[in-house]
């Protein structure tokens, strides 16, 4: 076995965790003070020396405009953060991140960090991929492989359970920015992903924001809504508002109530306002209901595009900060119609299933197999503005397709095909790529002149797009990062929370009560709210995968 390490990193929005390969087993890697997360801060001080982590939150509390979090939703994004006199950009700032990580194993680890098995939201686009794989190689880490968070957590919990018989094991992963479903098949070894789903723009951060619109509609009561807005518009008390937030929902989970003491938020004429009041959990979890109901979605999307009915699940599986919330994990329970599963390292699982697959790479697991697939569509747009799929969602990958389409018009003479993905059947809807062109082909008439399209995924979600002219040897073929996307526009944002405006929640009862449940009893028996399916799915055992996928 080589000196080569490679790391398996849970690159959160709010928190990071990073693992190797002990002498033991998988290991999760501590801080000093025996901390297995890190802060996914990154500050700029005043001697231009970048740094993240405690010490960067630390400084964040004093120097907001010196410093950002939330940094990973942005990845790939055309925007940069100005950090005191610096335009720097979401890839730079995360890779200060991944080297600080990388630091905390410099006293366990006897090789060198050359890769690196590293987690995205399940439904992460091609542009936010192309962004992590940027960060990585700023921060001198090879990419070995990009896996989902849900995924990845699903392996891990599998690591923990051992070669039990095959379980169908429902992974929640509510982290603070997106919340990401995978129904997995564990069982003799393999790992396999049958479904997944995510809401993109929900996340544990919206309940913090909740709570610091309330304590603004609290000031606003105490004193005037001028007042409010003054300090909404501070950046300085702003942040204040949201740490004294964030150490509020943490107590909220644990507590029934919890006091929020913030002296001297904003100065006046007639002296100096501060904010003392109590929130207790029933309210909190009231004027959060509407972001509670809408966890039940994604969990139907899985179930249904698996083809899985909620009376077959095995296990729930909560895992990410936001799932901690009493309210959260009730809504689960009774949305799936089963208790939650314990696990006694539920904030870990995503790392130790990364650091699960960075032993696989070295060699270290010769018995497990994770099975993979492709959670959207990729494919082209096609007439009157329709998607159609190449490689279709919920394809085991590696994998590689063909399609073959006709002219559309007389004496055409070249084809250009817009490529999408995602899941929406109009075009429009999904992440444009990009487009490929075919030039030079013969002239024929409307509907005679075929053109194949061939689109390969491999095991890292890497994607090749080929066009060529059937019958002919003109053909095109490129990755589909450099398929190319307009980076000219480049926007500049704000640093401290870099906050969209779906976080600022309003607080009128109203907002509150449009949501669907389909019927679904808050405080009611535990049920599920799924539609039954008329036609079952056969469960296989697990363990009858072909030989040649065991194979190294």
């Amino acid at each position: 076995m080589s000196d080569e390490v490679v790391l398996g990193i849970d690159l959160g929005a709010m928190n990071s965790t990073v693992g190797m390969m002990g002498t033991s087993g998988p290991e999760i890697i501590t801080t000093q003070n025996g901390a297995t997360t890190i802060p996914s801060t990154v500050a700029l001080p005043d001697d231009g020396e970048p740094i993240a982590g405690k010490s960067a939150k630390q400084f964040a509390r004093d120097h907001p405009d010196r410093s950002v979090r939330m940094l990973k939703p942005h990845l790939g994004e055309p925007i940069t953060v100005t950090l005191g006199d610096d335009d720097l950009t979401p890839e730079s700032l995360t890779a200060v991140l991944l080297r600080t990580l990388m630091q905390h194993t410099g006293t366990t680890r006897k090789g060198s960090v050359d890769r690196a098995v590293v987690a995205v939201p399940s439904l992460a686009s091609n542009r936010h991929r192309s962004g992590v794989r940027q960060a990585c190689e700023l921060a001198d880490i090879e990419l070995a492989r990009i896996r989902e968070d849900a995924c990845l957590a699903g392996v891990g919990y599998g690591y923990t359970i051992g070669d039990e018989a095959n379980r169908l094991v429902l992974i929640c992963d509510l982290g603070a920015a997106t919340f990401d479903v995978a129904l997995m098949g564990i069982g003799g070894g393999v790992h396999e992903v049958l479904a997944t789903a995510s809401d993109l723009t929900l996340g544990g951060d919206d309940w913090t924001w909740a709570i610091v619109e309330w304590l603004l509609s609290e000031f606003a009561e105490q004193y005037d809504a001028s007042s409010a807005s003054s300090v909404r518009n501070n950046r300085h008390t702003l942040d204040r508002l949201y740490y004294a937030a964030e150490t509020a929902k943490k107590e909220l989970s644990q507590t029934p109530e919890t006091e929020i003491t913030l002296p001297s938020l904003l100065t006046t004429s007639t002296g100096s306002l501060g904010l003392q009041t109590t929130l207790s959990r029933s309210t909190f979890e009231r004027f959060t209901q509407c972001l509670a109901a809408r966890l039940i979605e994604p969990i139907a999307d899985a179930l249904a595009s698996g083809g899985f009915d909620s009376a077959e699940i095995d296990d729930v599986v909560l895992i990410g900060g936001g799932s901690q919330l009493p309210d959260v994990q009730r809504t689960i329970s009774q949305a799936v119609g089963r208790s939650i599963t314990p696990t006694a390292n539920g904030t870990e699982l995503v790392a130790l299933g990364a650091t699960v697959e960075s032993g696989m790479i070295h060699g270290d697991f010769n018995d497990i197999i994770p099975l993979h697939l492709n959670n959207r569509s990729i494919g082209i747009e096609t007439r009157y503005g329709q998607f159609e799929p190449i490689i279709e969602r919920n394809t085991t990958i590696p994998s590689e397709e063909t399609k073959t389409f006709v002219t559309a018009i007389d004496d055409q003479t070249s084809f250009r095909i817009p490529i999408f993905q995602g899941n929406n059947s109009i075009a429009a809807k999904n992440e444009y790529c990009g487009e490929l062109t075919l030039t030079d082909i013969s002239a024929e008439s409307t509907g005679k002149l075929e053109v194949g399209i061939t689109v390969n995924v491999d095991e890292n979600r890497q994607v090749m797009v080929e066009l060529h002219a059937v019958d002919a040897t003109v053909s095109e073929r490129i990755p589909l990062e450099e398929l190319g996307y307009d980076h000219e526009f480049t926007r500049q944002v704000a640093p401290g929370v870099i906050a969209r405006d779906r976080r600022l929640v309003p607080l009128h009862q109203d907002w509150f009560l449009r949501f669907d449940a389909r019927s679904f009893s808050w405080r009611g028996e535990s049920q599920s709210v799924f539609p039954r399916r008329t036609t079952r799915r056969v469960r296989h055992p697990f363990s009858r995968i072909p030989t040649y996928l065991r194979a190294d």
